[in-house]
């Protein structure tokens, strides 16, 4: 009787002991303008409608580095068994930028389901991202998400680059 006992006690102490915490999860866009002309931008889902957007502005031939924090609760690895794991609420905005015309929009998103697994459950982050290009066909946006951490926080790095096409 005193091993239901202790094990009673455990699964109603467990979840008391699992390391949850608050953390941010960084997701780094990195603007290159690889044109003559100033990249505008024309919306940024994460400010406030009527904030200025100038500032995000990216000179010809320049780099600009958007660093866009979300909060977020994880439950972090411990030694031990974990029988939960929190969920996490997806993590996604847009952008556009605009050049003479052409507009490049670039849309992003992380979920990271909580996966069950045979001895305990795990985090399998999973990103996204869809790039638009509209207007006249002078430029070129492309977009790759790179340097991702498997773990939380579950930082990334997008990459977009806009250019001037060369005729043929």
């Amino acid at each position: 009787m005193n091993h239901i006992k202790r094990f009673a006690l455990a699964v109603a102490l467990g979840p008391v002991f699992i390391s949850g915490a608050m953390a941010d999860t960084a997701v780094l866009v990195q603007v290159t303008n690889n044109t003559s002309d100033t990249l505008r931008l024309k919306h940024l889902s994460v400010l406030p409608p009527d904030y200025p957007t100038a500032g995000y502005d990216v000179s010809p031939n320049r780099l600009r580095n958007i660093n866009i924090p979300f909060q977020r609760a994880f439950t972090y690895p411990t030694s031990g068994w974990q029988p939960t794991l929190k969920k996490i609420e997806p993590i996604e905005f847009n952008l556009a930028y605009e050049i003479n015309g052409h507009t490049c929009q670039l849309y992003t998103r992380l979920e990271v389901p909580v996966i069950p697994g045979w001895a305990e459950p795990s985090y399998i982050p999973r990103w996204s991202k869809n790039i638009k290009s509209s207007g006249n066909n002078d430029y070129t946006c492309e977009a790759v998400i790179s340097e991702k951490m498997t773990e939380a926080p579950f930082s990334y790095t997008i990459k977009l680059a806009i250019d001037r096409k060369t005729p043929t």
